[in-house]
């Protein structure tokens, strides 16, 4: 089994999705290109600090990239080896600003002064008067505002902890200086002035980490008054503490629920406007336009309307087509069977796809279905033999009946490919026969 090498808080900082690289950057630009090249298949292995990482898919790395699979990939090849984030450098920048935007605040900026964030996508321009600039943040500058709030907690609990290095480890007769009490005084004054902790409201099942989370603040602000014997230990902030116990774990509930820029996000996703149509009830989960919702529905619409024979199967029962946002999935499309939903990324740039061909949305559509109708159904038939595969996505082995999928799509297409064309024609007699 492979470490990282990191330690647990820089585990969690790392971007674990490809997404994140649009936001962040590797500080080591050399270690990422040769992570790239491996999974590209430019390289078979690369060797470092005695680990060695081997270009996936037997060698040939992933024939089309970027894709989200070999990001991902390689971003978790790149942690294992040490590899650290950073934000890019217009968010770095201006991340106070755009932390005063995703609260709702407002900033008249000079003429040109945040055009970084808009060319990043963090911010777009909402009006001009009086000389002054003024911005508006956008879903992914709240989002990379909520990173930035929990990166910063998390330094300033570590420049906390590393105060009490020059404590001697376990001692408990000493009492802390005048300057450490005063830095813990101000992690309290930010902690509070940041997260809503105290406040009358609980949000739904996020107690106990309201509870822990005063408590943490309690300790804090009692520990650092002037006067008084306080530990060492208490700067550790250790597994004893709500800290160690709860708080480091569930960072992202925190910013999520407790603070404006967490607020700020929920906002960009809890719009939801349903249209049904005649092959199933679409779900605007995307936050886009009512004229793109409805345009995307008749266009999957139409797609469902074409699946026949023993593939229509597959629409059996009441089927719900959910639009996600690009932060909100990765992939184009996917079934998810304990919803009995099918998600699809509705953003502009996956929807003007071409149709019919491998890899569009309508393609991507049906091969989804095809888990709907095994989940439904199921196929009677092992297809994830080798006499099946037909793609090289249908021969992954980490996911169960893609075989069947790929299988299920093609044929409904008519597409060619390097596939032998009887792998196709025996399924659809075997699929066909099997209905009677």
């Amino acid at each position: 089994m492979e470490t990282s090498g990191l330690s647990r808080t820089a585990e969690r900082n790392a971007p674990s999705k490809p997404y994140l690289t649009d936001e962040y950057e590797p500080t080591d630009e050399k270690l990422w290109e040769r992570c790239l090249e491996v999974v590209n298949g430019e390289r078979r292995e690369y060797t470092q600090s005695g680990r060695t990482i081997h270009a996936p898919n037997d060698g040939i790395g992933y024939l089309h990239m970027p894709n989200p699979k070999g990001l991902a990939w390689a971003v978790k090849q790149y942690n294992g080896f040490g590899g650290g984030w950073k934000a890019k450098k217009a968010a770095n920048e201006h991340m106070a600003e755009l932390r005063v935007l995703a609260r709702g605040g407002v900033v008249p900026a000079l003429p040109g002064q945040l055009d970084a964030l808009g060319r990043q996508g963090l911010a777009r321009v909402a009006g001009e008067a009086h000389g002054r600039v003024y911005w508006d943040v956008t879903a992914k500058g709240a989002r990379l505002a909520l990173a930035g709030l929990k990166e910063e907690l998390v330094r300033r609990v570590k420049d906390l902890q590393e105060r009490a290095r020059k404590y001697p480890e376990g001692s408990r007769e000493l009492n802390l200086s005048a300057e450490d009490k005063r830095a813990m005084g101000d992690l309290a004054a930010w902690f509070r002035k940041n997260f809503r902790v105290d406040s009358a409201k609980t949000p739904k099942g996020q107690k106990r980490l309201k509870e822990e989370a005063l408590r943490f603040l309690e300790t804090l602000e009692t520990w650092s008054k002037p006067g008084g014997a306080a530990s060492p230990g208490i700067l550790r902030l250790d597994d004893m503490t709500p800290w160690g116990r709860t708080l480091q774990q569930d960072l992202g509930n925190l910013v999520r629920f407790f603070t404006a820029e967490g607020d700020a996000v929920r906002g960009q996703t809890e719009v939801v406007v349903e249209l049904k149509l005649s092959k199933a009830l679409y779900v605007n989960r995307a936050n886009i336009s009512e004229s793109n919702f409805r345009k995307y529905a008749e266009k999957i619409d139409g797609v469902l309307s074409r699946i026949n024979g023993w593939r229509a199967k597959a629409l059996s029962g009441s089927l719900t087509v959910v639009f996600q946002g690009a932060h909100q999935m990765k992939v184009q499309g996917k079934y998810v069977a304990s919803k009995d939903e099918m998600w699809v990324k509705a953003t502009p740039a996956v929807m003007r796809r071409g149709e019919g061909t491998y890899g569009s949305p309508d393609y991507i559509l049906v091969h989804e279905l095809a888990h709907r109708y095994d989940r439904l159904h199921g196929t009677g038939f092992d297809f994830d033999r080798p006499e099946w595969w037909t793609t090289e996505y249908s021969q992954k082995e980490a996911f169960v009946s893609e075989s069947f999928a790929e299988l299920f799509a093609i044929g409904h297409f008519g597409l060619n490919g390097t596939w032998d064309k009887g792998i196709v024609t025996r399924f659809e007699a075997l699929m066909s026969g099997s209905e009677g």
